[in-house]
């Protein structure tokens, strides 16, 4: 609660003999009724602030306002562009990253192997034996294989078995 309950009022905030009478959300304005019983609005958005009559225009902003509301504005968006900043970098790297491991290079293999991608389950010794060669070959074939580690979805070449 705020040390200033007392200001919080409509009492303390609105001119002598006005009441608060309704909200229209849509348009977010305020209503209120005079002492007379006339009918006046608030500024949209505004709980208080300027009121002018039901059915009148507002009175045009004046000038200094205008630019106070502009430089607010401004400075409000200067207090939120490193946010933005910040997301749009991290988007950006999100999708530099989701990229950079869907790109697969080329294999190429000879004419005396396949293509064979790794799946689930699969060790060096079971796919060596599938197509009846070793498993020397099959590391010799792809430089680098490691068979501790082999990665799910990854291609390598495997020699024709005879």
């Amino acid at each position: 609660m705020s040390h200033r309950a007392d200001l919080d009022s409509d009492s303390s905030r609105l001119p002598e003999g006005f009441r608060r009478t309704g909200y229209d959300a849509h348009e977010q304005l305020y209503y209120y009724e005079d002492s007379e019983g006339n009918a006046w609005q608030g500024a949209s958005g505004s709980r208080y602030g300027p009121l002018h009559r039901v059915g009148t225009k507002p009175p045009p902003m004046a000038a200094a306002e205008e630019q106070a509301m502009r430089e607010n504005n401004r400075a409000a968006w200067r207090y939120m562009f490193p946010f933005f900043l910040l997301v749009g970098v991290f988007i950006l790297l999100i999708v530099f990253f989701m990229r950079k491991g869907s790109t697969a290079e080329p294999l190429f293999c000879g004419d005396d192997s396949i293509q064979y991608q790794i799946g689930n389950g699969n060790t060096c010794w079971s796919i060596a034996d599938h197509y009846k060669t070793s498993v020397d070959e099959l590391i010799r074939e792809n430089k680098g294989l490691d068979c501790d580690h082999l990665a799910i979805g990854k291609r390598i070449c495997v020699p024709k078995g005879s």
